[in-house]
């Protein structure tokens, strides 16, 4: 076990609990075996492509010399400044993230208590998270490094450094549910968003919701649907 110097265990005035049978995905490690397997399948083709800005241009989409009978955006928090579906009620929320080298620390669990420490291996830990709703954008702020800091020293009594620090937008909508459907005017433009900070969780239910629909007609959960936002649109 950890040596009982390597960390603190303040008092918490309600107690704590342990969750079992728990774990967390690394989401980078899955995004990039998934995109060398379908790689491998001749499913997946990586390039560029531009969503188009008049709805006279989703007539006939061709990528690549294949014609697509669908867009669906996947775009996450920029889906919230573009033209097609800038009206949904979005409400995006910055978060950065710290990786930390602590040898001698010996946490082998996840750590939670209003922010966390989560253990990926050869002494490093991620440290996170921050929210932010105003500056929205990918660049790492001394601000929310301080933050973080702060919390982590009441925690951590050994010596540690900092190693990665990392920013993101999470795609959140004011009511907290996903944004997956058909855009009110084009037929065969829609999106896959707005799985805010449950996108590990949600994405795999909400991709099955999507293509059950697209493939066999079967309607889509009402909490998801954009119809249940069609009130904020207005053409353009």
């Amino acid at each position: 076990g950890a040596d009982s110097r390597a960390y603190a265990y303040p008092e918490f005035e309600f107690g704590s609990g342990i969750v079992h049978h728990a774990g967390y995905l690394d989401v980078e490690a899955f995004l990039s075996h998934s995109r060398r397997y379908f790689e491998s399948l001749g499913i997946l083709h990586v390039g560029h492509f531009t969503i188009p800005d008049h709805k006279s241009g989703f007539s006939q989409i061709e990528i690549n010399g294949n014609v697509a009978d669908r867009i669906i955006d996947c775009t996450g928090h920029q889906a919230a400044s573009s033209k097609w579906f800038g009206y949904l009620p979005f409400a995006l929320a910055k978060g950065e993230l710290l990786t930390i080298y602590c040898p001698g620390l010996g946490l082998s669990e996840i750590f939670n208590a209003g922010f966390f420490i989560l253990p990926v291996g050869n002494d490093r830990y991620r440290v996170g998270a921050t929210f932010e709703w105003d500056e929205l954008n990918d660049i790492p702020t001394d601000k929310a490094k301080t933050e973080l800091l702060e919390k982590l020293r009441k925690w951590i009594t050994i010596p540690f450094e900092i190693v990665d620090h990392k920013a993101g937008v999470r795609p959140a909508v004011q009511d907290r549910r996903p944004l997956i459907g058909r855009h009110h005017e084009v037929e065969n433009l829609w999106l896959f968003n707005g799985m805010g900070t449950k996108g590990v969780m949600l994405a795999p239910l909400m991709a099955d919701q999507l293509a059950d629909h697209l493939f066999a007609g079967k309607p889509l959960m009402e909490e998801a649907d954009i119809a249940r936002f069609s009130k904020y649109y207005h053409p353009k």
